[in-house]
């Protein structure tokens, strides 16, 4: 016997550093045929230590999940027959028949027999659940340097590197070929990029380039903290670093969208910036300030969009009036937690 866990328990796996160890494609369908979805499989693993390191963010995600946001985030077991499925009390249990595709699966280190989702496809498998905008979310979010912690007071976390690529999470939805969501997941990489260091950077690319439809202003992706050498000049300047890490950067416009939220700037603050803009322009990269005072402001940051696309000489795309009100209520408050 055993379980495979996805949802918000295979989150919580990945967001606190359990360590996790990946299967093979035999171990994976080895794993999913030894897969309950029981009340006894589920009360062994809520006496383990895994467990109890993971309870916080379970409890904090279901505390600052809202109604607007849908059903309450689930702990979800998989199983691969509808008849190994069994009602638990906060647990949703999914059949897929489909066999497992290589990268599917890891073994959860410090309990027997329990397996998680790897974030590439607990991707593939919550599109079958979420909307377009809700896809594009998630997968910025497994493609950044943060993770949303709901029991942190910053309501996220950073990380050294992302979980997963826009390339690895292209790749595992073409192995789940067939299943439902597959296709949408698709699409919501089409608007996706790597490298996003926030839940506000994030929504500020997703208002950006998400088309009309959908609330967005239609621009190019662009590249997200990615490293451009500087001058040796600027090298000084900067206290001998050799690159520079741009926001938001579209190359081809030369032009840089540089988030700050700090409401307070201490003249080391000040000076660090001034350094910092003379390195990108010396680089020939433009750099524009955005403030929350400008993202909050929709005439503000429609102005910015049309600048933006004037420098990609490119048409301004204006956004679905209604569309766009939804888009920016739902990006600019608190990211669910899924």
């Amino acid at each position: 016997m055993g379980t495979v866990f996805g949802g918000l328990m295979a989150r919580a796996f990945w967001t606190l550093g359990i360590p996790l160890n990946p299967l093979s494609p035999s171990q994976t369908s080895l794993a999913m045929a030894r897969s309950r979805c029981s009340a006894r499989e589920i009360k062994r693993f809520r006496e383990t230590p895994v467990h109890a390191a993971v309870e916080g963010f379970l409890r904090a995600a279901a505390e600052t999940h809202g109604p607007a946001e849908g059903p309450e985030p689930a702990v979800d077991v998989v199983v691969d027959t509808p008849a190994k499925i069994h009602r638990s009390k906060g647990v949703r249990c999914l059949c897929s028949t489909l066999n497992p595709p290589a990268g599917s699966l890891a073994e959860v280190g410090g309990c027997e027999a329990v397996c998680s989702l790897t974030p590439a496809q607990h991707f593939v498998v919550r599109a079958r659940d979420l909307d377009p905008v809700g896809c594009c979310l998630l997968a910025m979010e497994l493609c950044g340097t943060y993770l949303l912690r709901p029991d942190l007071p910053a309501g996220f976390a950073t990380l050294p590197e992302p979980l997963v690529s826009v390339v690895d999470l292209a790749r595992q939805t073409g192995r789940n070929r067939g299943m439902p969501g597959a296709r949408r997941a698709l699409e919501a990489l089409t608007h996706t990029c790597d490298g996003s260091a926030s839940p506000m950077e994030t929504a500020v690319v997703l208002l950006l380039v998400l088309p009309p439809e959908l609330g967005g202003h239609g621009l190019p992706l662009p590249r997200l903290n990615e490293e451009v050498p500087i001058s040796s000049a600027s090298s000084r300047l900067l206290g001998g670093t050799r690159t520079v890490r741009p926001d938001i950067l579209w190359p081809d416009a030369g032009l840089d969208l540089e988030y700050d939220s700090r409401s307070f700037h201490t003249q080391h603050d000040a000076d660090r910036d001034r350094a910092r803009r003379s390195a990108l322009q010396t680089a020939g990269i433009e750099p524009l300030s955005l403030t929350p005072q400008i993202v909050g402001n929709a005439a503000a940051f429609d102005e910015v969009a049309r600048l933006v696309a004037r420098r990609l000489s490119m048409a301004a795309e204006t956004p679905d009036p209604q569309a766009q009100a939804q888009l920016r209520q739902r990006l600019l408050g608190t990211h669910p937690v899924w």
